[in-house]
């Protein structure tokens, strides 16, 4: 599925205007805004009714934009990164200045996925730098998995909702953290633990 020409311009508006857009991705529908919109990150905290000691993720389109947000990338995040990305994998990463602290939680570290599905890349590509990565749901309830679970979740309170008939995964993303000399699986997800395992790239 493609985004219509009419479609990304009203994305893009809504999020240069400091809004908040759902849109389908590899695996359930996720939440995005500006991350350097600050009134915008806060607005997906409130949508959410999530606690503010718990970071927020980012979708980014190309490693050079990951380069632009983090302090390192180790030997052991780019073997992860070739073989995962993109693809439903969050890797947490040492942030560097360009990331807000409100998306970090007030701590030094952020989740970064690049996400495999058309429509998260093809707002990437629109907007030229990255948008938040969270799960488009009310704090505690599933993550929704389809147009239709959005709007029953959010009704009108979003900026922009892309409709989708297909529908993604029952699972979110797998996490790893990739700030130590090993790499450590914090949720499994999509991805399972046994595939990483099997391939010596992070022990738990």
């Amino acid at each position: 599925m493609l985004l219509t020409q009419f479609e990304v311009q009203a994305i893009i508006k809504s999020l240069k205007e400091g809004g908040v857009v759902a849109f389908p991705t590899e695996t359930v529908y996720g939440l995005g805004a500006d991350i350097n919109n600050e009134m915008a990150i806060q607005k997906i905290y409130s949508l959410k009714g999530r606690d503010f000691q718990k970071p927020l993720s980012i979708f980014v389109s190309s490693l050079e934009m990951l380069e632009e947000y983090v302090c390192e990338i180790t030997p052991e995040a780019e073997r992860l990164v070739k073989k995962y990305w993109p693809g439903p994998l969050t890797l947490i990463f040492k942030a560097n200045q360009n990331v807000s602290k409100t998306v970090c939680a007030g701590g030094d570290t952020v989740g970064v996925r690049m996400s495999s599905h058309p429509i998260v890349a093809h707002i990437l590509r629109e907007f030229e730098k990255p948008i938040t990565a969270t799960s488009a749901n009310v704090s505690g309830l599933p993550s929704a998995q389809s147009y239709e679970q959005v709007l029953h979740y959010f009704s009108t309170k979003i900026d922009y909702v892309v409709e989708s008939k297909w529908e993604g995964a029952t699972l979110e993303s797998t996490v790893v953290d990739v700030t130590g000399l090993e790499c450590r699986i914090l949720r499994e997800g999509e991805l399972t633990r046994q595939e990483i395992m099997k391939q010596d790239y992070a022990r738990t």
